[in-house]
């Protein structure tokens, strides 16, 4: 990633203020939610819905992240209980739960909804899905791989 201090040549032409550029800098090192106080290591949480008999759960455990939940019904309590507010994936692995996804998306719409399924998700549906990936095309480590940070 380029400096954008050296884009513009401000940090080496004098053309900005020392307060100008840490205050450049400190943007750049500004951390979100999903990361560490410290800043060094990315902190992923995901909501698995479903059975997950092919274990992307577990895959995405084994690549640092925190995986809730649900095997029951995934209705709006379900959800909030799970901590979906704060997640920033959600996992289907049972189709026929796919009344979820916009309610997932409504309480969180920042949430990568992922589908890891055999079957198709309902039209309604497949609009607010951000990925659907069959398990016979792509096993759970790739699929984690991919969705780790």
């Amino acid at each position: 990633m380029t400096d954008t201090d050296d884009a513009d040549g401000d940090a080496n032409t004098g053309g900005g203020t020392d307060a100008e550029t840490c205050a450049d800098t400190d943007d750049d090192l500004a951390t979100d939610e999903d990361t560490v106080a410290n800043g060094d290591t990315p902190v992923r949480t995901a909501i698995v819905v479903g059975l997950d008999d092919d274990s992307l759960g577990a895959a995405l455990t084994d690549r640092g992240i925190e995986v809730e939940r649900i095997d029951g019904v995934a209705n709006r309590e379900a959800l909030e209980n799970a901590g979906i507010a704060d997640t920033s994936l959600f996992v289907l692995t049972d189709v026929r739960q796919a009344t979820a996804i916009p309610v997932a998306k409504d309480l969180n719409p920042d949430l990568r909804a992922v589908i890891y399924a055999r079957d198709s998700i309902p039209e309604f549906a497949r609009g607010q899905a951000d990925l659907q990936v069959d398990p016979d095309l792509l096993a759970p480590a790739i699929v984690a791989e991919e969705l780790a940070p």
